[in-house]
């Protein structure tokens, strides 16, 4: 778990790592989507409209732009840490 997670004063805290895998992590359980669920929609579909709402719903982007994401992200998520870490010292 070296650089994922670190033990500190009987307190688990992610290490960069772990926060890059954690933003990874909620990036895509919050794009991701059942391919069967999706299939099923689109039979359901009852026209153009019904078919765009749920392919609206698929966010296809490239890997350059995922890494780019999750990257924001991570960052986001290690200045949020080493503020709450400060706030600790006081």
């Amino acid at each position: 778990m070296s650089g994922i997670i670190s033990l500190i004063d009987k307190n688990y805290i992610l290490d960069k790592r772990g926060i890059a895998f954690k933003a990874g992590y909620d990036y895509y359980k919050e794009y991701s989507f059942d391919a069967i669920q999706l299939k099923n929609q689109v039979k359901q579909a009852k026209g153009i409209e019904d078919l765009n709402r749920v392919l609206a719903k698929v966010k296809p982007i490239s890997r350059e732009e995922t890494r780019h994401i999750i990257k924001d992200r991570a960052n986001i998520l290690i200045e949020s840490q080493d503020d709450l870490a400060e706030l600790e010292e006081f």
